[in-house]
């Protein structure tokens, strides 16, 4: 029974929306399928890798965008840590991801591929995470992924993404359709995911937003809810200069849930 329990636990967390592995959607609510961010896609939407690279019209042969990012709790009840990275050639409509998630002891390295359609707009994805469960042994989870963008959706907004997820479709331990849309600005972007959507275990709704500010849009805030519980945050983002990297540097509050402590996490990460 407890091995059972820990391995449910595992797949709740990893094989789910749960776990941000990128500050900026930690702290708006969690929500990442439609949030459409590079460097988390691996795990949460492996789709969103094949959507391709928009870089202001312009392909440069052998040239790829690329992203990463990292979090560290400080304060809390799941000690946790995660890395990930996802890159796209600026030349082609396809992408790949890998990352590494610690989580109260439990140890999920995984590697996601997307590939999509030759305007953007269409993509399917798959992930493979292959997990480490104390006395539970090793386990390995597939996830299968559908996104959708619409470029210039008017009032602002400048795309808009649409994200359906099959969780480890080879039933390690449930199987779970996650579903999620996003909308972005150059100052906004919001999300809303809808987890477990067939309530094979227990629906889980993640809504955010976060919005930038300053005169580089150098700030961020964002706040949202997970599954009721408040997330809110700040991130900055030092400003570029001669094409080099952007990096960021933020913090999260994630208010506990059913009896959980609160929690704090740091993170950061670079776009380049």
């Amino acid at each position: 029974m407890k091995v059972a329990l820990m391995v449910a636990t595992l797949v709740a967390l990893l094989g789910s929306m749960a776990l941000a592995q990128d500050i900026e959607t930690t702290m708006a609510g969690r929500a990442q399928i439609g949030a459409g961010l590079l460097s988390e896609a691996w795990l949460q939407n492996p789709a969103a890798l094949g959507l391709g690279a928009p870089m202001n019209g312009i392909a440069r042969d052998g040239s790829w965008r690329s992203s990463i990012a990292g979090q560290f709790e400080v304060e809390g009840d799941v000690e946790l840590r995660t890395i990930s990275w996802g890159g796209q050639p600026l030349d082609g409509q396809w992408g790949v991801g890998a990352g590494w998630v610690d989580v109260i002891g439990m140890e999920d390295v995984g590697l996601g591929v997307g590939f999509g359609t030759p305007d953007g707009r269409l993509a399917l994805g798959v992930n493979y995470q292959a997990t480490d469960t104390p006395g539970a042994g090793d386990l390995d989870i597939f996830d299968v992924a559908v996104a959708a963008r619409s470029f210039d959706l008017g009032g602002g907004l400048t795309q808009g993404i649409l994200g359906v997820v099959v969780r480890d479709v080879t039933e390690e331990g449930t199987t779970t359709w996650d579903v999620g849309v996003g909308v972005e600005s150059a100052e906004w972007r919001a999300a809303l995911d809808v987890e477990d959507v067939t309530d094979e275990g227990e629906t889980v709704v993640q809504v955010g937003a976060a919005h930038r500010f300053g005169a580089q849009r150098e700030w961020q805030v964002g706040a949202g809810l997970d599954d009721g519980d408040l997330t809110a945050g700040v991130v900055y983002h030092a400003p570029t200069m001669n094409g080099g990297a952007a990096w960021k540097l933020g913090v999260a509050f994630i208010a506990g849930g059913d009896g959980d402590s609160d929690a704090w996490v740091v993170g950061a990460g670079a776009d380049w």
